[in-house]
């Protein structure tokens, strides 16, 4: 028997699945910590207002996905595409053309929200005071704004392990903020701005790590490359709207 394994590396040397177990764990301890958050949200609130805060945050995320132009899967699909053929101009035009896009798409989006913001507190949570919640809490429309094209530009340069730590550090803050309600036995206000809290540097994080690791793969001042350059290499203006699942 030790014959037969003697010619394979120990898991613990194998490099590809120590990074999978790593990842794994960082999703998993954020995934954790998001249930227990969930949990203690519904006893610190109670039933009627963790209601009217579920109903908030369904209203406005599907405002978001309504409005989504999916850039990640247009990021992971054109400029993977031209970095595997060692286009790096198309791949960074690739990449500015869907954070312009996304920049519009995230600004329409919360005009709609507004919009429909009293619409939502009358009809779904039957309390038309609580349209300053839709207001507000939609405010992590903004606060992602190009964090889809950000998420598929690390997803294409292999930083996996980046958006996993990103998930657990956001966790662990909102966990953090979470016990300073707790302890004050904040409202509905209160947990609100918690969850956008966490929202907010999620999306930015995003952003930001991305902003450090394209350097690498596309070069500095790949920002200034025109968005006309890929159409040099192929018509890829074909990108539909997201249907809410």
């Amino acid at each position: 028997m030790k014959n037969l394994f003697s010619g394979k590396n120990p898991w613990g040397k194998d490099v590809i699945l120590k990074k999978i177990v790593g990842n794994s764990a960082y999703l998993f301890a954020s995934q954790v910590v998001s249930a227990i958050l969930g949990i203690l949200t519904a006893n610190l609130l109670g039933v009627a207002s963790f209601g009217e805060l579920s109903l908030v945050i369904t209203f406005v995320t599907n405002i978001n996905r309504l409005l989504s132009f999916r850039m990640r899967d247009f990021v992971v699909r054109y400029m993977g595409g031209f970095l595997a053929q060692n286009k790096r101009q198309e791949a960074a035009a690739v990449l500015k053309l869907a954070a312009l896009m996304e920049l519009a798409t995230s600004c329409l989006a919360y005009l709609v929200l507004v919009l429909l913001s009293g619409w939502g507190a009358s009809n779904f949570v039957k309390d038309p005071t609580t349209q300053n919640l839709f207001i507000i809490y939609g405010l992590i429309i903004l606060g992602n704004v190009m964090a889809e094209t950000a998420t598929g530009a690390l997803q294409v340069t292999g930083h996996f392990r980046s958006q996993a730590f990103l998930n657990l550090v956001q966790s662990l803050a909102t966990a953090g903020l979470f016990v300073l309600v707790f302890v004050n036995q904040g409202g509905v206000y209160a947990v609100m701005l918690v969850y956008l809290a966490g929202k907010m540097i999620l999306g930015i994080g995003h952003v930001v790590m991305a902003l450090y690791w394209l350097p690498q793969s596309l070069g500095k001042g790949w920002w200034r490359t025109p968005c006309g350059a890929i159409y040099r290499s192929a018509n890829i203006c074909c990108v539909s709207p997201s249907t809410p699942t």
